[in-house]
């Protein structure tokens, strides 16, 4: 099949398709030969925005920009340490409740 024949077709889609293409056909053969896609982009987008549904309930922007420069890069900073005033409450150890 030829792009003239598509051209010269009554049927829709494939004229539509060789017009696509023709406008196309430049950026089609740089990502070719480049090897180029915005696969990586969508990707990060679709991060972006599954990050904002779970930043609803945050009081300000700041969280939400702060977890959307962290997710996507893969980095992991180091948690504050806990003090030695903040115990797990599993952890202290309470003396039992005398009776009588």
């Amino acid at each position: 099949m030829t792009s003239a024949w598509a051209r010269r077709c009554r049927l829709e889609p494939f004229v539509k398709l060789v017009k696509t293409i023709t406008r196309q056909h430049a950026g089609i053969v740089a990502a070719i030969e480049h090897g180029l896609s915005n696969a990586r982009v969508e990707a990060i987008n679709t991060q972006i925005r599954m990050i904002t549904r779970r930043a609803f309930g945050f009081h300000s922007p700041d969280a939400l920009i702060a977890l959307a420069m962290l997710s996507p890069s893969g980095l992991c900073p180091p948690l504050p340490r806990r003090s030695e005033r903040s115990v797990n409450p599993r952890e202290r150890q309470e003396t039992p409740i005398r009776v009588g």
